[in-house]
């Protein structure tokens, strides 16, 4: 009687197990179902002439790469596929020192911010690039924002406010940062090959391992800036720039700036 009762447990403990486990699948299924809905709908807001569907479009993305693993990546290549086209940089034939700097378009701005602000990073969870070459972010805000590794090659950040951004290992290939706010950002590792910082605010950067070969520092801030294992640094960069005894140099060029002494 007592090993009956048992095996009567047992099946309506198994019985109801089963049941828990279809009972989830059929959530799982109906929640993917509706994600797969919404996905594409989100991208259809991007696409309207009217800004408030757009940024209902930018935020619902958001959530979608919240929830699903299935699309994260798709929504951010949306995303920096969206800025690339609608915020290209255009070139103009009047000179950069005489354009005024014009404000970022809240869908723009927006996008900058949910990618700035998203739980994993490059070599953190995320094994791509975010791609935002050649764009046009001038004034843009990206205070605090992650964007480890990204590329933004021939990028225009005149006036940026990178304000203790996250950029370690981000490439700026010939990027313009003249005016950018970048004090205590991190650029360790950073690719900053022929990007011009002339008057640029890097106050406390972290500029360690950075590749500096052909950087335009004139006039930049460098109070305070970690420039210790430096690529490339010279002292035909730095002198032009502005540097106190906070500033840490790599140690060849202390060591080469000794030489001249002796």
């Amino acid at each position: 009687m007592r090993d009956q009762k048992t095996l009567i447990l047992y099946l309506c403990t198994a019985a109801l197990v089963v049941g828990l486990y279809l009972t989830l699948d059929a959530l799982r299924g109906a929640h993917e179902a509706q994600i797969a809905d919404r996905f594409p709908l989100a991208v259809n807001q991007l696409a309207s002439e009217n800004l408030e569907i757009r940024l209902g479009g930018v935020y619902a993305l958001e959530g979608i790469a919240v929830v699903s693993e299935k699309d994260y990546r798709s929504v951010l290549e949306v995303l920096t596929a969206f800025v690339r086209e609608r915020s290209a940089w255009k070139d103009s034939r009047t000179p950069l020192a005489d354009q005024p700097l014009p404000k970022r378009a809240p869908d723009i701005q927006a996008i900058l911010t949910v990618l700035g602000r998203r739980a994993r990073t490059y070599q953190d969870g995320e094994a791509e690039r975010l791609n935002l070459a050649r764009t046009d972010l001038r004034r843009a805000n990206f205070k605090g924002t992650h964007l480890e590794g990204a590329i933004l090659s021939g990028a225009h950040l005149e006036g940026a406010d990178l304000t203790g951004a996250h950029l370690k290992w981000a490439i700026f290939r010939g990027a313009h940062l003249e005016q950018a706010v970048l004090l205590h950002a991190d650029l360790q590792e950073a690719f900053l090959g022929e990007a011009r910082l002339e008057g640029a605010l890097l106050k406390g950067a972290n500029l360690q391992e950075a590749y500096l070969i052909g950087t335009h520092l004139e006039g930049a801030n460098m109070l305070e800036a970690d420039l210790r294992g430096a690529i490339g640094l010279t002292w035909d960069q730095i002198k032009i720039a502005f540097r106190d005894g906070g500033t840490r140099l790599p140690d060849y060029l202390r060591a080469s700036r000794q030489t001249q002494r002796d």
